[in-house]
């Protein structure tokens, strides 16, 4: 089934490098909740981020939520806030065209504390699936030159349906970031 509206172009670049947007993205929800480095502190710490100012930021964020356990968003700034990562936060939160839930500012005073708890379990569950996704993207490329070298090699049918299957898994992944995107579009 395809999907609804097809993924942005730089969703459909990612390729073996992950897409310095979707990153920022990333790190501008983990800002705004970073409650949720420690948990994903590992995979964080393996992306290859191309941008050296994002890549001190994520790096600098990761060792603050380690050292400092239930971090909220003002306590990561005030740490951060004394060193040069302080002014790329800064950009991230401020940026427009970052189409997440989880890159929205937080609201508070909902008219029902139920909202804000369905409201703050659907932030969380789309940045989990986020980092998830960034974190695959690579191996699946890997995978899929792989696969793709072997099936060029020697075309058989276990060959074409493993490229197949690359192929599916990538696109799956692509319109699954492309729908987290589009569900910060709405609200």
């Amino acid at each position: 089934m395809p999907p609804e509206r097809a993924p942005s172009a730089a969703l459909r670049e990612v390729g073996g490098a992950i897409d310095a947007h979707l990153l920022d993205a990333i790190i501008a929800g983990l800002l705004r909740h970073p409650q949720q480095i420690s948990q994903h502190a590992e995979a964080l710490a393996g992306l290859n981020v191309a941008n050296d100012r994002s890549s001190a930021l994520l790096s600098r964020m990761i060792d603050a939520a380690l050292m400092h356990q239930g971090l909220d968003s003002e306590g990561m700034l005030t740490i951060l806030g004394t060193s040069p990562e302080y002014n790329r936060a800064i950009e991230l939160l401020r940026a427009d065209g970052m189409h997440f839930s989880f890159t929205r500012p937080i609201k508070s005073g909902a008219p029902d504390e139920r909202d804000v708890v369905a409201s703050d379990a659907i932030v969380l569950r789309d940045l989990d699936e986020a980092i998830a996704a960034i974190v695959a993207w690579p191996e699946v490329e890997r995978a899929l030159a792989a696969a793709t070298n072997a099936a060029r090699i020697a075309l058989d049918e276990t060959s074409f349906a493993e490229q197949q299957r690359l192929v599916r898994a990538r696109a799956d992944l692509a319109n699954r970031l492309a729908q987290l995107a589009d569900s910060g579009r709405a609200g």
